[in-house]
């Protein structure tokens, strides 16, 4: 029922969304944060917030393309768990 490739624009909100994709279990912000920044020689951003806020375009971009899907997370601080959900978010 969906395109083989969600396309949600930016490469890091694209890393994001198939990084979450790939692990139906869930992904804390921290896996989420080191997977987008491993690479990067200052270590990424100083506020974990960036997480969130992606997340939140990322959701608004599937809205939009009408996919069925979203990203969610049960909220805990730093060890938030993030998982994409299928169906229309409530």
């Amino acid at each position: 029922p969906f395109p083989a490739t969600i396309i949600v624009g930016g490469r890091l909100r694209q890393q994001l969304f198939d990084y979450v994709q790939a692990h139906p279990e869930g992904r804390t912000r921290a896996q989420i944060l080191h997977h987008l920044y491993a690479d990067d020689p200052n270590g990424g951003p100083a506020s974990f917030n960036v997480v969130q806020v992606m997340i939140w375009r990322i959701n608004c971009i599937l809205r939009e393309q009408k996919a069925m899907m979203y990203i969610a997370g049960r909220m805990g601080g730093f060890n938030d768990q993030y998982k994409l959900h299928y169906g229309v978010r409530k």
